[in-house]
C-alpha cells in the first residue's frame, strides 16, 4: 500500500515513489519500505511477524501523522516509526501490485472495505 507516494515525469518516467507498507507472506507485512527512494526500509531493522494470514482477508491500520508511521495488521501492532529516510510529508495513496513473473502465480490480490480519515 503506497501512502504519500509521489509521480513526477522526470523522475524515472513518472515512476511511483514513497512509503511503502508491505503485504506479503515473508513475515515482512505492515513494515514501512522506502519504494523507488533508494533508501530500503524506512522501517529500522524490521522483523518478521506472524500477524499476516496468507489465503486470508486481513485487516491493514495504518496511521501517519507528521513524520511518524503507525501499521497494524489483524489489530496486531506491527511498526510504530519516525520517517526520517523518504522526505514525503504528503502524496496520494496507491494500491499496487508489483510485476509477475511468467510463469509464476497466478497470484490475486484484492480489497475491500477501504476506508480513509483524515486527522485533524
Amino acid at each position: 500500500v503506497q501512502i504519500r507516494s509521489k509521480s513526477i515525469e522526470s523522475r524515472d518516467s513518472g515512476r511511483v515513489h514513497g512509503p511503502q507498507v508491505e503485504i506479503s507472506t515473508d513475515g515482512m507485512a505492515g513494515h514501512v519500505y522506502g519504494e523507488s527512494l533508494g533508501t530500503g526500509w524506512i522501517s529500522p531493522d524490521p522483523q518478521a511477524t506472524d500477524a499476516f494470514r496468507a489465503g486470508e482477508w486481513n485487516r491493514y491500520r495504518i496511521v501517519a501523522e507528521g513524520n511518524r508511521i503507525r501499521t497494524w495488521i489483524n489489530d496486531k501492532p506491527v511498526a510504530d516509526i519516525v520517517d526520517d529516510k523518504s522526505g514525503h510529508e504528503s502524496g496520494f495513496i496507491g494500491l499496487q501490485v508489483h510485476g509477475i513473473a511468467a510463469g509464476t502465480g497466478p497470484f490475486e490480490v484484492r480489497w475491500k472495505n477501504i476506508r480513509l480519515r483524515e486527522i485533524e
